[in-house]
């Protein structure tokens, strides 16, 4: 069990809130230059950007409210239990739908590279849906499992008064759901990247006129070596942590964080294949 204002719970907050604002900025710098600079794109990725930044967007005002009552918990633990348990999961469940949006563009674009493998895009795309319905399902357990795990008021008002803040657990079921989400997350990014740079370096001429195509293709090639193994860096700590301790809430802050470490990654993909 952890509480809510517990030094663990508090610091993931806090660490999330801090690089949620920073790369949420970097999102609407990279925003803001894509459609100044790239007005000829196709609508569709116009429509792409733009629902990716309301999202972000809902994601941070929905994060800082769960945050405002997590550190408001201090002083009236009781009255912020309300808003913190719809909060914190709908933020997660934003990170989710953002993770599940971003996999599915790059599943699109291994389509389009592959030449339409049908087995690869079979096998990703189950690991992708396997990640959306098992995030959902984390979601709606955390909405209508019980969290508060004593018999009456009146030990809830005397732990509250000792600790500051009312005591959660997280259930096995969603424990179980919850660590489904992050490795089928894990697997697809690792299995997209690979399937990427594969596409990429099979494309690859081997004439010796072709060393300006060749440089291109290099340099997207660790472009998105860099950026998967990014977020697949950030999934796999993010599952060791939860795994290991998941009523610490230690793992909180990366499982924030890392809805914006998609999204910037697919504006910077969007701006990069112009500049290449």
């Amino acid at each position: 069990m952890a509480d809510i204002a517990s030094k663990e719970f508090l610091t993931s907050i806090f660490i999330g809130l801090l690089f949620t604002s920073i790369f949420y900025g970097g999102a609407i710098g990279q925003t803001a230059w894509y459609f100044s600079l790239y007005k000829r794109d196709s609508e569709w990725r116009y429509l792409l950007v733009a629902t990716l930044l309301l999202l972000d967007t809902a994601h941070v005002i929905v994060f800082s409210v769960a945050a405002y009552y997590v550190f408001l918990s201090w002083l009236n633990p009781l009255g912020a239990l309300d808003t913190t348990t719809w909060s914190l999961p709908t933020t997660i469940a934003i990170t989710y739908a953002l993770t599940f949006i971003v996999q599915c563009f790059f599943i699109l674009r291994i389509w389009t590279l592959s030449q339409k493998n049908k087995a690869i895009i079979a096998c990703i795309t189950i690991l992708v849906m396997v990640q959306i319905a098992s995030g959902m399902g984390t979601f709606i357990l955390l909405r209508i499992e019980p969290k508060i795990l004593f018999d009456s008021m009146l030990e809830i008002n005397l732990v509250a008064q000792e600790t500051r803040s009312p005591i959660f657990d997280i259930t096995t079921r969603t424990k179980i759901a919850a660590a489904i989400e992050l490795s089928s997350s894990l697997v697809a990014d690792l299995a997209i990247t690979a399937t990427l740079v594969f596409y990429l370096y099979r494309g690859r001429s081997v004439t010796k006129f072709a060393f300006a195509a060749n440089s291109v293709i290099n340099r997207l090639m660790c472009f998105a070596l860099s950026t998967g193994l990014l977020t697949s860096l950030v999934a796999l700590v993010n599952l060791v942590l939860f795994l290991s301790a998941p009523n610490s809430f230690s793992w909180l802050a990366l499982q924030i964080v890392s809805s914006k470490l998609y999204v910037n990654s697919l504006l910077a993909t969007f701006v990069v294949s112009h500049v290449y």
